[in-house]
């Protein structure tokens, strides 16, 4: 009887073991870096080009495997290294890009060494297709125009941070239920051959 508590209560232990390993391994997991802001902003009408590409993430991003790639109309427009700055990574590009639209192509490790990636792209407009400016009547000066609140663009799904956790979790599940269900068995088995 002795050594059937002891087997059982070792088992439970393990068990209990597994689940902490799992939970605390999935907890991390959750807390990846993120793509928090973007200048230009994902889907921007400009009137010129930048001189460089902002991407602000939600923790500082590592220097090691940062690439930052801006495609245009003629190609890459890109110009040297990545800079991370604390939370930021600057991308410079070259002068004189066309009129089009472009595409930045990033991605970023977190401290932990886990890589994410996404895409955003922003349209420079050819001076011609410019909005033609309005007229005020005489004697009238127009009211100034606020800025539009930033927006960050949404979160690529390959930039989820839940997503590892969740696939962790949902690749344990068989794990524990065998663990479960072998325990139970060896309980049963061990239960039905001994008399009180």
């Amino acid at each position: 009887m002795i050594t059937r508590m002891r087997s059982s209560s070792r088992g439970l232990v393990a068990l209990l073991a597994v689940l902490l390993i799992l939970w605390s391994t999935a907890l991390p997991a959750a807390a990846h870096i993120r793509l928090v802001s973007a200048t230009p902003q994902d889907g921007a009408m400009l009137t010129r080009p930048p001189s460089e590409v902002i991407l602000g993430f939600n923790e500082p991003p590592l220097t090691l495997g940062t690439t930052v790639k801006v495609l245009g109309p003629g190609g890459e427009v890109h110009s040297g290294r990545p800079e991370v700055v604390d939370t930021s990574v600057r991308q410079a590009l070259q002068a004189g890009a066309i009129p089009g639209r472009y595409e930045v192509i990033w991605r970023v490790s977190s401290e932990d060494g886990h890589p994410i990636t996404g895409r955003l792209s922003f349209t420079v407009q050819a001076a011609a297709s410019r909005p033609p400016a309005t007229a005020s009547p005489p004697g009238s000066t127009a009211a100034p125009v606020a800025p539009a609140p930033a927006v960050p663009p949404p979160e690529s799904p390959a930039g989820s941070a839940a997503l590892p956790g969740i696939v962790a979790g949902l690749a344990a599940l068989p794990v524990i239920g065998y663990m479960v269900v072998r325990q139970l068995l060896r309980l049963r088995r061990r239960g039905g051959g001994s008399s009180p």
